[in-house]
């Protein structure tokens, strides 16, 4: 899957080759439809010099569950919120949103 990545020089950033999240007992996977940039995206980088992959707003549809989601199932349309400073954020096709 593609991802990118935020670098230190500016505002640039790096789309790479990740392999797809695997969700956790109480996580979905988000397949990424749309994203959004906050203020607190480009300002971890540019003032706290926090780089990869920091987007948390997405909307999309469930590719799968974790063994203890019941709330939700493949298919199923979405808008989620990503755990900020957690792996796998939303500026990538694929996401890992808490259930």
């Amino acid at each position: 899957m593609g991802q990118i990545i935020s670098k230190l020089n500016g505002l640039s950033g790096q789309l790479i080759d990740s392999p797809v999240p695997v969700p956790g007992s109480h996580e979905v996977l988000v397949r990424v439809v749309a994203t959004a940039l906050n203020p607190k995206d480009w300002k971890n980088v540019e003032v706290l010099g926090q780089t990869g992959n920091s987007g948390d707003d997405m909307a999309g549809f469930v590719e799968a569950v974790g063994d203890k989601v019941f709330e939700f199932k493949p298919g199923d349309r979405v808008a989620a919120l990503h755990r900020t400073w957690e792996p796998h954020g939303t500026f990538a096709e694929y996401s890992i949103a808490p259930d």
